[in-house]
């Protein structure tokens, strides 16, 4: 009796070790792997990532809380968590391991700011902005039928508004042959590809809420607003002065420097890429690693693009 109660425990114990003992390694390891595909798809959601936070630039002020560096969604969301945040800033995407910072009270500052990039909580969380500063204007009113809605909505609705407003029209698209299509990463970059595509006149992105936005390099078109609700346009014309002026739309032969951005930085962190793939990722992008005899006006850069 006494050794079918010891065997009782026995069995006992090792059906306690299955349902609440520590995870195997290989649990672990799918865990992880589905943690990243999630982090990953939530990457590809670019303009969310770069829409409140300003490249080199740091800030005076106390740190709060320090965490390795994730997602900009996930320092915006400890951000939110810790009392007294006011500003986040993130270390190089460079380097090894970056930093996620909750900073208290600040001021902004360029000093030895190259690489560190700031966004401010009053940008991500409207709850802390003053309508009467940020977005309600005095002494100005409209004309036009009102719906309900006295703010223009482009300044509090972060989905409304396109990360560059220079060029790109909100919720417009086009009617025309697509010649290239890519992931997005910036305007800038859908630029720069329309400019070393031939044909292309204008640009088109998918709305930055889907979990992959795409960059369309257009050519003839007509502009439509049917079924356009988060598609963005921008007409060649307004980014390129040589083709406005109508110059050839091949771009001159010189070269200039690629400046990397964080988000190049972070797509080769990502993808575990060396330095040229992260320049030639992009078409007619050259790494030169700084030897430019072959790209002049590239000075002393090792990313270079025709002008």
């Amino acid at each position: 009796m006494k050794r079918i109660t010891v065997l009782a425990f026995v069995l006992f114990g090792l059906v306690f070790e299955v349902q609440s003992g520590p995870v195997d390694s290989n649990s672990t390891v799918i865990a992880a792997e589905r943690r990243e595909t999630v982090d990953l798809a939530k990457r590809a959601t670019v303009h969310e990532d770069t829409e409140c936070f300003k490249e080199n630039l740091r800030t005076s002020g106390p740190v709060l809380k320090q965490v390795t560096y994730t997602s900009d969604d996930d320092c915006e969301e400890l951000c939110l968590t810790v009392d007294g945040c006011q500003a986040i800033v993130t270390s190089p995407m460079y380097w090894a391991v970056t930093g996620c910072y909750i900073i208290g009270e600040y001021t902004l500052s360029t000093d030895n700011a190259r690489g560190w990039d700031t966004a401010e909580r009053k940008c991500f969380d409207p709850h802390t902005v003053h309508k009467d500063v940020d977005c309600f204007k005095n002494n100005l009113r409209t004309s036009g039928p009102v719906l309900n809605e006295v703010t223009e909505r482009k300044c509090f609705d972060p989905h409304t508004v396109h990360k560059d407003v220079d060029c790109f029209k909100n919720n417009l698209r086009t009617s025309g042959p697509v010649l290239n299509e890519v992931t997005y990463t910036s305007d800038d970059d859908c630029e720069e590809l329309c400019k070393t595509t031939d044909g292309c006149q204008a640009v088109v992105t998918s709305p930055m809420y889907w979990a992959v936005t795409g960059c369309y390099i257009i050519g003839e078109y007509t502009l439509t607003t049917n079924n356009a609700r988060g598609w963005d346009t921008a007409e060649r014309k307004c980014f390129d002065p040589q083709f406005a002026n109508g110059g050839p739309d091949k771009p001159d032969p010189e070269w200039q420097c690629h400046n990397y951005t964080r988000w190049d930085w972070s797509w080769k962190k990502r993808n575990d890429a060396t330095e040229a793939e992260m320049c030639e990722r992009w078409e007619r992008r050259r790494y030169s690693g700084g030897n430019n005899a072959n790209y002049l006006g590239c000075e002393d850069c090792h990313c270079c693009k025709p002008r």
